[in-house]
């Protein structure tokens, strides 16, 4: 089947009937399906060249000899011409080649736009870009990696291959090295079976040679990869490249369409609530207009989702007392936060209570767990601290039901403060205990939730108490507590480095003071 245009043959040959009248030598050319071992062969041919647009035998142009022999003498100059012809002819066949291809180029990116607005069916309408992807490339493969909630594994979700093409693997996962991975981080990944044999075993399909990935993108983030492959060594052009940059980028339009599309009026009114939800959490708030405490206090308390059961109170009984209070509740996201509202109500309203001590903060803890039991199943519970800090008495007074111990550094000595009993919520009757620390001037206390002790790096290591100890061991006196705050979370962000992994965290510093200093808290 001929490839060039039969006007461009038109044309060609009218150049060379040109030639042939200007020289008096014949030039010719015949289109590819013409037998080349017919060209070239017989005793008047003089001179053969191949025509080609760079990737494509098109055609030959041979010249035979003059008919009468006194323009021997002239072979080389006309040798020289037609060779510049031949230069120039093959030049114009590539160019209008190029724009061939851009036209199509933008035909297919056009189908795949319409395709887009009008396919409600998501796969179809990936089947669609990735063989899209397939026919621009020339690659004999194009995959779709779906990226997981989680962030750690690529999962198939689409392909398009020619016919007894192998398929790729189902997933690929964060701690088997996926390249996915580095891809996002990068911009693309190739793989070439040539140059690393290990590599391509793990993570091309059988047979195969090649394989390049590129990063499927939002303005909220990643969404996943598009990978093409090929049985021949192929090394992508900056025009593949583009292309399949291209189709990473409808693939990315379509599913935030399909989103979009699917979303209920019930969802929207979940989202709106929890939006709601997420402003009205009052933990981690302290009052401007709160009494002197004589405590220097830095808090940070967030949730991994819109809310979270992560819960910090702190608030004046009176004049000299205030009540400090951390906790976590069981699960994560609308559950959690349920168990902490419940947990957090019940703590206002006893602990505002005028007959109620909240200096015996073992009795107000048996209370608050009396409460929880009663509207809450087996499987929802709470670890929490319940404090009061008396200024005048210079006193920190406690329970603790289940919570990570708080960190006290008094001088140059670091301990660990004593727990009470079980969690909240997992007996009716729980027990109790209370203990009275005294404090002086500069004293520190650090209370934390388990996001932020069990804040794990890659390794699966955890950041524990040992984490916060070795990040305020060497503070010096009078170091703020903002200052001594923004230490541990520094050190924390650093050993989470890369993990991937996140949780409510909730970090409270406290440092006990000789005058007044207004408190604060860290957005």
């Amino acid at each position: 089947m001929t490839q060039i245009p039969p006007d461009s043959i038109k044309w060609i040959q009218d150049i060379c009937k040109r030639f042939t009248e200007a020289t008096e030598w014949p030039l010719f050319f015949k289109e590819d399906q013409v037998n080349r071992k017919n060209i070239g062969t017989h005793p008047e041919c003089c001179w053969f060249r191949e025509l080609n647009n760079g990737n494509t035998r098109l055609g030959y142009f041979y010249m035979d000899l003059p008919e009468t022999s006194q323009s021997d003498r002239f072979f080389l100059t006309v040798k020289e011409l037609a060779e510049i012809i031949v230069q120039l002819i093959t030049e114009a066949v590539s160019n209008r080649q190029q724009i061939q291809n851009q036209t199509n180029d933008v035909n297919t990116f056009a189908k795949m736009g319409m395709t887009i607005v009008n396919e409600r069916d998501l796969f179809k309408a990936l089947q669609q870009l990735l063989k899209a992807a397939v026919q621009l490339t020339g690659y004999l493969s194009a995959s779709f990696f779906l990226l997981s909630p989680q962030r750690n594994q690529f999962n198939l979700r689409g392909s398009f291959r020619v016919k007894g093409y192998p398929e790729s693997y189902d997933s690929r996962t964060k701690d088997d090295g996926a390249p996915d991975f580095q891809a996002l981080e990068k911009g693309s990944f190739e793989i070439q079976k040539s140059e690393n044999e290990t590599l391509a075993e793990l993570w091309l399909p059988e047979n195969v040679q090649t394989g390049f990935c590129c990063p499927v993108l939002t303005s909220d983030g990643p969404l996943g990869t598009l990978w093409v492959y090929d049985r021949r060594k192929k090394k992508p052009t900056e025009r593949d490249k583009h292309i399949l940059m291209s189709v990473a980028v409808q693939i990315a339009n379509l599913l935030e369409r399909i989103v979009l599309l699917q979303e209920s009026t019930e969802q929207h009114r979940i989202q709106h609530d929890l939006r709601i939800a997420s402003e009205t959490q009052t933990h981690g708030r302290i009052s401007e207009d709160s009494v002197d405490t004589g405590m220097d206090i830095a808090a940070l308390c967030t949730s991994r989702y819109e809310v979270g059961g992560d819960l910090f109170e702190l608030f004046p009984i009176d004049e000299n007392r205030t009540v400090i209070t951390i906790g976590d509740a069981s699960g994560d996201s609308v559950p959690a936060a349920m168990v902490m509202s419940s947990v957090r109500g019940a703590l206002r309203a006893i602990a505002t209570d005028p007959h109620q001590d909240v200096s015996r903060t073992d009795l107000v803890m048996q209370k608050i767990n009396s409460a929880l039991y009663s509207i809450t199943p087996a499987h929802q519970f709470m670890s929490m601290l319940f404090a009061v800090y008396d200024k005048s008495e210079e006193t920190f007074t406690y329970t603790n039901a289940g919570h990570p111990t708080p960190i006290h550094c008094h001088n140059d000595q670091i301990s660990t403060l004593k727990s009470h009993g079980m969690l909240l919520g997992v007996m009716s009757d729980g027990v109790y205990e209370r203990s009275i620390l005294s404090m002086e001037n500069d004293d520190v206390l650090i209370m934390f939730s388990d996001g932020i002790s069990e804040a794990m790096n890659r390794k699966k290591k955890l950041f524990r108490s040992e984490g916060i100890i070795g990040a305020v061991k060497n503070i010096e006196p009078g170091t703020t507590a903002e200052s001594i705050l923004n230490t541990i979370l520094s050190q924390v962000k650093e050993h989470t480095q890369g993990s991937g992994g996140d949780d409510d965290k909730t970090l409270l510093v406290v440092r006990t003071l000789g005058v007044k200093v207004k408190t604060g808290l860290l957005q």
